[in-house]
């Protein structure tokens, strides 16, 4: 017997059932006596398959049963079983994301368990559509988290069918954490009949899908998918982006220990494109090459200058100046991101030889090269800090860089997003201080368009690199430095803001998990 698990004010359950008090009143009988949080058992089968509901009431019940963006999916399949009425209503949240990974083994494991593992699962997800076709419409997201071991026919079968997918994740899943990213040649030539670069490009014919993202695989070959596209049409005009976050190989160190992967800059463009896409498009990269060499791609130009959002990872001041050169011909940007360095490898502990890219705080002046262009219309700016263990205090200087920027005048959002690399009170009376510096910059005048200012603070705490922790195993002194910035805040007039601050592990930092949250 399943269990329904659920949490709602008894004001919404009233409002809800005068919409059906009979049946509503039969239903929550069974399910919801209380209007709190508890375990109840669920309604037998022959009762729940005599109540019929409307669509209205349905969808209302569902929105306040699970008001969450990201759906509980044992909620809903208890709702399901309830009440018929809820499973087409339910499908459709329950399908919306699917990561298509075998279930994790309790205890050791070998390659060739978790192997069958995942057939096993690519088999049952083609059995449900097989079974329930109309399934196949309601995904629309989809994170495939390869490894070396999948075979591309067990996949054939399931992609084939997936033609409503809107967003396409793969990511790179190793056996360990600490090994290279997998390069793309292993997909190309592992099967002759049929590889993992051509279950992409059939994708690419499917009308409805809008985002690409490729993570961790090394050698990315963007000319074939841009060749591709280019022979591709669509009826209406439609936006495009595609997303490439991959990791270059470097020779490995003289005691022989291998290759290591150094952290990359690759950016995406968003834009919007008619009769054909991408018309205009070109991924900027942010490694050796020079600008011309990006720009001169064989029949794909790069114009930056139609990019109305740029999301920009940034490793070196080499990449900073670089992408400083390239906004100088923007012309409708609106929203731009930056991310310091982001690589799971400048969070582990120096003994593990992993390399390290540190330059001066905030990668030698970003607003100066970057943010200092003639950026007209720029609306929103995203700014997230990584500090690396040989500079764990990147963000002392935000506020001289947030004067040179002062000029923006069309600037109506400001995100700043630090991570800190500590757990003492020191460490967070020195944040305390520039946050203050930072507040009383953006305060007076310097933006008079700004209408929203939203700072996060993530403290990665050393003690749980391997490990997660519980609300209980945080140590609250650590966050008495914040208390002076709230008053600084409270003085921006016109201006709504919000401060959050998360305590998380190192590797929760890296792979970026909900951790327990502290609103200040």
């Amino acid at each position: 017997m399943g269990r329904l698990y659920y949490y709602t004010e008894p004001l919404a359950l009233h409002n809800i059932m005068k919409h059906d008090s009979g049946t509503l009143l039969r239903l929550f009988h069974y399910t919801c006596p209380f209007p709190k949080l508890q375990e109840l058992p669920m309604v037998l089968p022959f009762q729940a398959s005599e109540i019929c509901l409307p669509f209205d009431v349905v969808y209302n019940l569902i929105d306040v049963l699970d008001p969450l963006e990201k759906s509980d999916r044992d909620l809903l399949k208890s709702l399901s079983l309830c009440c018929r009425s809820f499973i087409p209503a339910t499908q459709k949240k329950i399908f919306y994301f699917i990561r298509l990974d075998g279930p994790r083994a309790k205890g050791p494991s070998t390659a060739a368990s978790r192997m069958l593992m995942r057939k096993e699962h690519f088999s049952h997800l083609s059995q449900i559509l097989d079974t329930s076709p109309h399934i196949a419409s309601y995904i629309r997201s989809v994170m495939w988290n390869i490894f070396k071991s999948d075979h591309p026919s067990a996949l054939e079968s399931v992609f084939s069918r997936l033609d409503s997918v809107r967003e396409l994740h793969f990511r790179s899943c190793n056996r360990s954490i600490l090994e290279p990213d997998i390069d793309w040649r292993s997909f190309i030539i592992a099967h002759e009949a049929y590889s993992f670069h051509k279950m992409v490009v059939g994708l690419l014919r499917n009308p409805c899908l809008v985002h690409l993202c490729v993570w961790d695989v090394g050698n990315f070959p963007t000319e074939p998918f841009l060749r591709r596209s280019d022979q591709l049409s669509v009826k209406e005009p439609r936006q495009w982006c595609i997303t490439v976050v991959a990791g270059e190989k470097t020779s490995g160190n003289c005691d022989g220990s291998g290759p290591q992967r150094l952290p990359r800059v690759l950016h995406y463009t968003l834009g919007t494109y008619c009769a054909r896409w991408p018309r205009r498009f070109g991924v900027l990269s942010g490694d050796s090459r020079t600008q011309s060499d990006i720009v001169d791609v064989p029949k794909h130009p790069f114009d930056i200058g139609t990019v109305s959002n740029l999301i920009a990872t940034v490793s070196s001041r080499q990449a900073v100046e670089q992408l400083g050169i390239c906004l100088e011909s923007v012309r409708e940007l609106e929203s731009l991101r930056v991310y310091r360095a982001c690589s799971f490898h400048c969070l582990l502990p120096a003994t593990l030889n992993s390399p390290l890219v540190c330059d001066s705080p905030f990668l030698g002046g970003l607003a100066t090269n970057v943010l200092s262009t003639p950026m007209r219309t720029l609306k929103r700016l995203d700014l997230v800090f990584y500090p690396s263990l040989q500079c764990p205090f990147g963000y002392i200087g935000v506020s001289k860089e947030l004067e040179v920027i002062a000029h923006h005048n069309v600037l109506e959002e400001l995100t700043l997003t630090f991570h800190l690399m500590a757990k003492d009170n020191d460490t967070m009376l020195m944040f305390g201080q520039e946050l203050s510096r930072i507040l009383k910059t953006l305060g007076g005048n310097s933006f008079p368009c700004l209408r929203s200012l939203n700072i996060a603070l993530f403290i990665c705490m050393p003690l749980y690199i391997f490990g997660f922790f519980t609300e209980e195993d945080i140590d609250y002194d650590v966050f008495e430095g914040l208390k002076g910035c709230l008053d600084h805040m409270k003085g921006l007039d016109g201006i709504d803001w919000s401060l959050v601050v998360k305590a998380i592990s190192w590797v929760e930092n890296a792979f970026r998990y909900t951790c327990p949250q502290i609103n200040v």
